[in-house]
């Protein structure tokens, strides 16, 4: 009996010369695209983050309110309610209604 050898089709591997022109082209877009990145943005986007949670809002604390109010940050509170309503799967029923009851409500105050 002789034995039949398999051959066996392998991907190329990132070290065959196919594998090293894509991470070339790759690190290359990457490259252009950093050069391209005004440095003033991204000092401007890393102050705008100081002092945010996890979540992108602001503390708390750091929202000053009048003796017996509450705080109310509009961003943090739309943000809210944006992933609320984005959870929802009842194909924006709910949020058309609230925004017609909100619609509604400001137009009788």
């Amino acid at each position: 009996m002789t034995r039949r050898r398999r051959i066996i089709a392998r991907p190329a591997s990132p070290s065959t010369k196919g594998g090293d022109d894509l991470r070339t082209q790759l690190l290359r877009q990457i490259r252009d695209l950093r050069a391209q990145i005004d440095p003033r943005l991204i000092d401007a986007a890393r102050a705008a983050l100081e002092g945010l949670d996890e979540a992108g809002f602001a503390p708390a604390a750091t929202v000053a309110a009048p003796q017996g109010y509450v705080a109310l940050d509009r961003r943090a509170i739309q943000r809210t309610v944006e992933l609320f309503l984005a959870d929802r799967d009842d194909d924006g029923r709910f949020a058309s209604e609230l925004s017609r009851r909100l619609t509604q409500d400001a137009t009788v105050h």
